[in-house]
C-alpha cells in the first residue's frame, strides 16, 4: 500500500477549521475511553470501520491542530532509525546520539557504517531522561525552599 502521507503541509480553510473544532468536540469523549473506535461511513458498502485507539487519539490531535488553524504534517518511523532520526526525537544533535549509542546508554546495531537503533529503546531512553530531569528539578526546588530563596522574590 502507498503512503497517503502528504510531503507539504497545507493551512486549513475556515470551513475546514469549523468542521474539525466540531468533529473533535464530538470525538474527544469517544477517544478518552481508550477503546477502539467503530466509526458509520455514509456511502460506504463495507459497513463499520474500526479504528484503534492509538490511530484515533492521532485523528484527535490532527482535528484539534486543524481546528486552531494550524497546518498539520504527519510522518512515520520505522522500528529502527537512523542516529539522525533519533536526534530529531530526542532533539539533540546527531553526534550526541552516537556518543549514547559509544556509551552503551542506547543500544544499536551497525549494518555497513551505519548504525541502527531500536525505536522503542529511543523512546525509552527519552522517557527515563524526562523522569531523572524531572526529579532533579523537584530537588532543586527543595533546596531553594530549605534555603528560602522563594522568600527572597517575595521582599524584593
Amino acid at each position: 500500500m502507498s503512503s497517503m502521507i502528504e510531503k507539504e503541509p497545507k493551512t486549513p480553510k475556515p470551513i475546514d477549521m469549523e468542521l474539525a473544532r466540531e468533529t473533535s468536540r464530538r470525538l474527544a469523549p469517544l477517544v478518552e475511553e481508550g477503546t477502539d473506535l467503530h466509526l458509520q461511513i455514509r456511502g460506504a458498502t463495507t459497513g463499520d470501520l474500526v479504528v484503534p485507539n492509538h490511530a484515533a487519539k492521532m485523528l484527535l490531535d490532527i482535528l484539534v491542530q486543524i481546528g486552531r488553524g494550524n497546518a498539520v504534517q504527519l510522518s512515520s518511523l520505522e522500528p529502527e532509525i537512523s542516529t539522525q532520526e533519533a536526534a530529531e526525537l530526542l532533539n539533540v544533535s546527531r553526534p550526541y546520539v552516537v556518543k549514547l549509542t559509544d556509551e552503551g546508554a542506547i543500544p544499536s546495531r551497525k549494518v555497513g557504517p551505519r548504525r541502527l537503533l531500536k525505536l522503542d529503546d529511543v523512546i525509552a531512553y527519552k522517557r527515563d531522561m524526562y523522569v531523572k530531569r524531572v526529579a532533579v528539578l523537584g530537588e532543586l526546588v527543595r533546596i531553594s525552599e530549605e534555603l528560602g530563596l522563594y522568600d527572597l522574590d517575595a521582599k524584593a
